[in-house]
């Protein structure tokens, strides 16, 4: 896990879902990396500054989906401790890094058919 969310992982950190659900947390795609069923590869891109000129950079990665995220998260939500509250007007959810991908990665191998999200 050599990643920014791998570090985070490693040192247990908190995700503060900051006025968003769990359909933007980026730390269950990291689980989607370490289950059982890997996602496929598709081609990636984005813009980038190379030799001082922007130009568009493609690249093979997962093809993550978070399609399923709002409902691996309620689960989680039952199982779990998280702490929710509001900063100004935005809902807030605060949950751990390893207890959520470690259940996100059980919860994904047990419940998401990986052949119907390719």
């Amino acid at each position: 896990m050599k990643s920014p969310l791998g570090k985070l992982y490693e040192l247990n950190a908190r995700i503060l879902l900051l006025g968003v659900g769990y359909d933007s947390c980026t730390s269950f795609h990291l689980a989607e990396t370490i289950t059982k069923n890997k996602p496929s590869i598709k081609k990636n891109g984005t813009a980038l500054i190379v030799n001082g000129k922007r130009q568009w950079v493609e690249f093979d990665g997962p093809d993550y989906n978070s399609d399923d995220f709002p409902e691996l998260g309620k689960s989680y939500e039952e199982e779990n401790n998280v702490i929710k509250g509001k900063i100004g007007n935005a809902d807030c959810i605060l949950l751990d890094v390893k207890s959520g991908v470690d259940f996100a990665v059980t919860w994904i191998d047990n419940n998401r058919n990986h052949n119907t999200l390719i």
